[in-house]
């Protein structure tokens, strides 16, 4: 009860803070007289429908000192094709087509990384649309003495369905009170699954990335156990594609919540530097406890029934806390999203709030589905709906 009740505390608190603090200001300078060579990484797995855009998007960067990889890994379908034909055109672009008898995106990160040149790494999912700003913007906050960046992260999809929309929704209640609070606290900020950039000295010195199901945290946590500092560049925007139907979703989130125990199971002084990321990375424990919770209520519920007294459920927050909570959390986020996204989109997304709330119920079902999940090969996201 203790996790139940202190995991929507912190959201609140985070909320506040985001809310209050004001915006931490980068010096951001151009790096007189170097243009390092930016190495961009993108994995791809079964990608051929969306390749070619993101492509495009890399080659069209106003910082045009940069070369291209794409990794192909494990592909059955024409992803390296497809990839290849606008490298033709495009002689910055390198496509290679890896076969490796383990899948998981560590391994394509690493095989990019070990056949980049440039001192700076910046990695995107297949699926993303980048801003033609997006290298340039990033190289002037890393002159600040940062060594990885994160863009901002939006979804590319948002109205094709009303689970792109809440999807985008989430993302951006997220994404503000977690890295945003952060970042105005003079935290680190997180690091997103696209949208990153990195000093190639710090991956080099804490051993590339991990073959992990969350490569994205395992690589957050890293950098942090190891000193260096990580900047959320809001000027930086990076759109990724949203998930469009629920069986996928669960597929999905389940790797998320199997990623978190994996590397929960890891865990030591040195990788967890603050509280907030030991909170983070508990999220499955906090479902687990609302099940707990649920079921102890249940029982609690049927036993009084059986015995022929008023049923009324034990153990679990009365239902006025439950409401307070719900009501506290809602006008928050309304807030978040309206001073994040201005006041006339945040009223609109304000709106659908109440299909948030019913939307992250899916959890719980990620949850038991996380158990059976072993590896990236069963988790593929499938794209194309942008």
């Amino acid at each position: 009860m203790i996790i139940v009740i202190s995991y929507p505390l912190v959201w609140i608190s985070l909320s506040l803070v985001f809310l209050l603090a004001p915006k931490r200001k980068i010096e951001r300078m151009p790096r007189l007289n170097q243009k390092p060579l930016v190495s961009v990484i993108i994995p791809a797995r079964d990608e051929e429908s969306v390749i070619q855009n993101v492509l495009l998007d890399c080659v069209n960067q106003t910082y045009e000192k940069s070369e291209v990889l794409v990794v192909a890994h494990n592909c059955t379908d024409g992803t390296a094709e497809k990839a290849g034909q606008v490298a033709n055109e495009h002689p910055n672009i390198k496509v290679y087509d890896l076969r490796t008898q383990d899948a998981g995106k560590g391994i394509a990160l690493n095989f990019g990384l070990r056949h980049s040149r440039g001192s700076v790494i910046v990695c995107f999912d297949a699926d993303s649309k980048v801003e033609k700003d997006y290298i340039e913007n990033g190289l002037k906050c890393m002159s600040a003495g940062y060594a990885a960046v994160q863009g901002r992260i939006v979804g590319k999809n948002v109205f094709h369905n009303l689970l792109t929309l809440i999807q985008h929704l989430e993302n951006l209640i997220s994404m503000n009170i977690f890295w945003g609070s952060r970042f105005a606290m003079n935290l680190d900020s997180g690091l997103g699954g696209t949208g990153v950039m990195v000093e190639r000295r710090a991956l080099e010195k804490i051993g590339g990335w991990r073959n992990v199901l969350i490569e994205d945290f395992d690589l957050f946590l890293r950098l942090k156990s190891e000193g260096f500092e990580i900047a959320l560049a809001e000027d930086c925007l990076v759109r990724d594609e949203k998930v469009p139907h629920w069986s996928a979703l669960i597929r999905q989130r389940a790797r998320w919540i199997a990623g978190h125990f994996q590397l929960l199971k890891a865990i030591n002084h040195k990788t967890l530097r603050h509280p907030l990321d030991l909170w983070k990375l508990s999220a499955p424990i906090y479902l687990t406890s609302l099940y707990v919770s649920l079921l102890f209520g249940l029982s609690a519920f049927f036993f009084n029934l059986l015995a022929g007294k008023v049923p009324f459920l034990l153990t679990t927050i009365p239902f006025h806390a439950w409401l307070l909570f719900f009501v506290t959390m809602n006008c928050l986020f309304s807030l978040v999203l309206i001073k994040a996204e201005g006041l006339k989109k945040g009223l609109l997304y304000t709106a659908f709030l109440p299909v948030f709330y019913i939307f992250t119920h899916h959890w719980y079902i990620a949850l038991l589905k996380s158990f059976t999940v072993r590896s990236w090969a069963s988790t593929k996201t499938e794209h194309g709906f942008g």
